[in-house]
This record gives C-alpha cells, structure tokens and sequence, in this order.
C-alpha cells in the first residue's frame, strides 16, 4: 500500500517585502518588489512537496477574508489537497521582510490558527491515517491552542504506527517545552537557534544527542549557510555542507528542507540521502523567491549520483551488535508484520543472543514477523547441525514467539534445486524485505555471493571458493565446507530490500569492509554492489574499520 503524507499546522499569507537596505525608524524605505504567497511552515511544506510529487494533504485552518479566495486558489493551482478547520476568523498573515543579503524579519499575526485544537485534528486526521502514512507537524508554537492534548494526538497517531515528523519553528511565546512529546517523535527538524531554546548543552551536538536521550528518533539540524547535521540512535553524527550558491531569498528554506527530507523518506531512504535530498532542495530554494522547487526527477538525479552508504563505527563488537538489535527492535515496533533477511556466521551471534534476550524481557515481538534466509549449503537439511537453517532456528528463531508459518528456509536436500531456488526468490518477491541483515566475507562476498557473481544475480546454485571453503570448514571433519550452496543473489537484495545493514566485525574483516565502502570491481568484491542501494548502512566496529 502507498505512503500517505499529511502536513499539519499553519496556514497564512504571507506579504512578501524586498527591501534595498536595512530598514530604519522614522524613514520612508523604498521597496524593490512586494508580493503575495502562501505562507506558513505546515503550507510551505505542502506545496513543495507537491512539487515534488508527494501529494500531500494540508490540514489547517482557513479564515474568512479577502485572503481566503487567493489561498484556496493558490493551494489548489499547487496540486495540495486541503482538509480545512473553517473559522468566521481573519486568515493568518505574516509580514516578510527580505534585505539584499537574502536575511529576512518576520511579524506575524495568528488569527484563524487559534481555532486549531487537537480534537479538531484528531476528528481530521485518524480516520485517513494508515499504517506507515507520514505526518508532518509544522509550525507548532504558532498554534497556541494545540499545545492542550496534543500528546494525546500523538499517542494515538503512533497507535496507527505512522510516521510523525515534527518542525519545532520559533516560539514567540518563549515556552519552548518539548520534551514530553519527543518519544513519540520519529523526525524532529530544528535549526540551530530553536535548537538552544529546546535542549541545553555546550555545543550543538549535546543538545541534539540530548534530545536522541529523551526520546527522538531522530533529528536534523538546520544551519543555515553551513548545512545541517543529522543525529541519529544509535549512529553517530553526519554533517552534509550547504549546496546554495548564490542566496537570494532564505524564507521558507527550512520548510524547503524539511520537504527534501519527507522525499527521501518517502523512499524509503537512508538517513544520509535523506539529508542530501534536503540540502539540493533547500539549495533550490534559496536561489529565488517565492516557494521554488526542484523537479522529482532532478532529486532523484541528484541522490543518485551523490549516494553512499551510512558508515557507523562503534567502539566494539558489542555496541556494534547492540545498535544493530535496537534497529531490529525500533522497526518491529513501528511495523509488527515486517520481513527480515537473516545472515549466518560468528558476526550476528550476538546481535541475536541480544534479541532473544529483548524478547524474554517483553522489550519485541517477533509473532508477525516474517524471516527469509540469505542461504544454504547443498546437502545440508535444517536438522544438519552445519546447516544454516539449523543455526536460525537454534541460534535466534527457536528463542524468539516466530512463527513457523512466517519462516522461509532454503533446502539444501532438495530434491530440485533449481525449483527450490525459483520457490525462495518468488517468496521474497511477493512479501519484500524490510530489513536484509548482512554479514561479509573476507573476500567481500555477501550471503554467498562469491566475487565473480553478477550484480544481476538472483536466487541459484553457486559454487564456493576454496577460500570460503576453508574459512567457513571448521566445524566439517573434513576441514572445509561444502563446493556449492544455495544463495539469494545480489539483485534480489537491491531490488527486494526496503533497507540494509550489512555487519563486519574484527581485523580480519577490514579489508572486505575497505574494499565494500572504496572498490569500483563489483566482480571482485561483491559487497560493493550494496553502494547503489539507496539504504545501506554499514555497520562495524574499530577493529573492522580502516579510516
């Protein structure tokens, strides 16, 4: 089912001025242009992620004045849906004020947005929202009357397990209070000014992680001509420099960014192209006035050639495997029915000793769940101690509430390998990947994907390499593992998986984990076809990581 995205918030109109020098008391100023526009964080937001091809949903409210015509007109012309709280009230209006420089000063009058409570929203918005819908929050401390059961709003939102992303603005009335609603809170876009009126700290990045401790999931802060820098739990910062060149108009560059950001999400993006969607947007923006936006196609192109894989280092094998069990958790949580590809070996033993261990404390539950694995030895059934069916079930799955029904091995022993290959690649096809959990070889191979495969491959009978072989051959009495296996193939992974993690673990994986990150052979090294994947993270510890 298609994401639905909702913009919920302020709506106004904005008398824009452009101003030759920096006004002064007491003189007359000529002005070098004056426009009318759509304003408001939760308005700007929607119109350039139509745009952007979104299709959103505006929910606010609407006054009854001379505005009113021209904001219907304007909204519709931009392609936004509006749900509208009617009000016999003025609209809102802001005053805009923009020098040479591009800086601006804002006053504003609120108006109609008084009317907006979170019953009224409340009554809008659940009976459209869905299981992974999107709501964006914008322009909250402008809606004074929203603040009283707005938790309420949001606890109920997250009850549908969507999305909520939250743009904190400025708060005129000085109150700032936010933490109660940060654990509800997916998404919590600031800039660096709001960001020191909401968290304390000496330096921007313990405010953020501040904010992360208290509950966020995640949250992006906007600094202006320096960028933004992303903080996330449980990896570490990401900084992405500004992409605007010449500045003309900085009103509504936030909102830009906050929309660029929504884009990536939307695709189910990783953090770090999420982030450089949002900068080529705002970018955009920032060149002209009015709310201008690039075209779907041109982010698209843009991610594209930019995109990389999110790197998190951890201090050891343990953290790494903790941050990798909490993504496992905080996915579970927001989609109980999720698919997850499950890799073998000595790297993700911990990762699911610390699962099973979350389940027994009632902190997951894997009932809904559904597991594939990533393959197989030919010859090896699931009660083959060697096999890997076996190791998934005794290691994880048989210590976990997974139900049998919602769990899809690869039969070493069958008698048709290539139907039962057929079998397992149309069964990933039909339910999707959620989150393909990946470890790599020493030689960069991933499930077992030697070098040598296509990045076309998809599930098949393939022959392993004596290295792999020896390496993967110490509990067989002959020392080596079996010549061939069955694998899903690295197409299957790109093209099947909403998100992956792939995990590497010690010195001896440092090379393969270079090579990943570096190499531009996808035949020689795998692993490196997973840099096309637009939400990869890789994830390590020191020991694997060679800077």
């Amino acid at each position: 089912m298609k994401r639905k995205l909702f913009s919920v918030g302020d709506l106004c109109l904005d008398l824009l001025q452009e101003i030759g020098k920096d006004l002064q008391f007491g003189e007359e100023h000529a002005l070098r242009s004056l426009d009318f526009s759509i304003g408001g964080n939760a308005a700007n937001f929607a119109v350039i992620a139509s745009k952007l091809g979104l299709k959103p949903v505006l929910v606010s409210s609407i006054g009854r004045d001379f505005a009113t015509p021209f904001l219907r007109k304007n909204l519709a012309k931009a392609g936004v849906s509006s749900k509208f709280i009617k009000s016999s009230l003025p609209n809102s209006f802001s005053v805009i004020a923009v020098n040479r420089r591009g800086e601006r000063a804002i006053q504003s009058v609120k108006n109609c947005l008084n009317e907006i409570t979170a019953k009224r929203i409340e009554k809008i918005l659940l009976p459209q929202l869905g299981e992974q819908d999107i709501v964006f929050f914008g322009g909250f401390y402008h809606l004074t009357k929203l603040r009283p059961g707005f938790l309420s709003l949001l606890k109920k939102i997250k009850k549908r397990r969507a999305v909520i992303c939250f743009d904190t603005c400025f708060d005129t009335t000085g109150k700032w209070g936010i933490a109660k609603f940060l654990p509800f809170i997916d998404y919590l876009f600031v800039n660096d000014i709001e960001l020191k009126h909401v968290a304390r700290g000496s330096s921007l990045k313990k405010r953020a992680e501040l904010l992360l401790e208290k509950g966020a999931g995640c949250v992006a802060v906007k600094q202006a001509g320096k960028g933004a820098t992303v903080f996330a739990r449980p990896f570490t910062a990401m900084r992405f420099p500004s992409l605007a060149g010449k500045v003309v108009d900085t009103t509504a560059a936030g909102d830009a960014f906050n929309t660029g950001f929504v884009f990536g999400l939307m695709r189910d993006w990783s953090l770090n192209n999420c982030a450089l969607a949002a900068n080529f947007v705002a970018a955009r923006k920032i060149r002209e006035h009015g709310l201008a936006a690039p075209r779907q196609g041109q982010v698209e192109i843009f991610v594209k050639r930019n995109k990389r894989p999110l790197l998190a280092v951890k201090k050891n094998y343990r953290e790494m495997s903790r941050a990798a069990a909490l993504e496992v958790i905080a996915l579970l949580k927001q989609k109980p029915n999720a698919s997850l590809a499950l890799a073998t070996g000595e790297t993700p033993k911990l990762l699911y000793s610390l699962l099973a261990s979350a389940h027994r404390k009632g902190a997951v539950d894997f009932s809904r769940a559904r597991f594939f694995a990533l393959d197989e030895y030919v010859g090896l059934g699931k009660q083959d101690r060697n096999s890997f069916g076996h190791y998934l079930m005794h290691k994880f799955l048989d210590k976990v509430n997974a139900k049998r029904q919602n769990i899809s091995l690869l039969n070493g022993l069958a008698h048709n390998l290539k139907r039962e290959c057929a079998r397992h690649e149309a069964a990933i096809k039909r339910q999707g990947i959620d989150l393909c959990i990946l470890g790599i070889g020493r030689n960069g191979h991933v499930a077992f994907n030697e070098p040598g495969s296509s990045p076309n491959s998809i599930t098949r009978v393939v022959k392993l390499k004596p290295q792999t072989k020896r390496v993967n051959g110490k509990n067989f009495s002959s020392g080596l593992a079996p010549a061939r296996a069955l694998t899903i193939g690295l197409r299957t992974i790109r093209d099947n998986s909403r998100a992956v993690i792939l995990l590497a673990s010690g010195k001896n994986k440092r090379q393969a984990v270079k090579c990943m990150l570096k190499s531009k052979d996808t035949l020689k090294c795998p692993a490196a076809t997973l840099r096309s994947h637009y939400n990869t993270t890789v994830l390590v510890d020191r020991a694997a990581f060679n800077s």
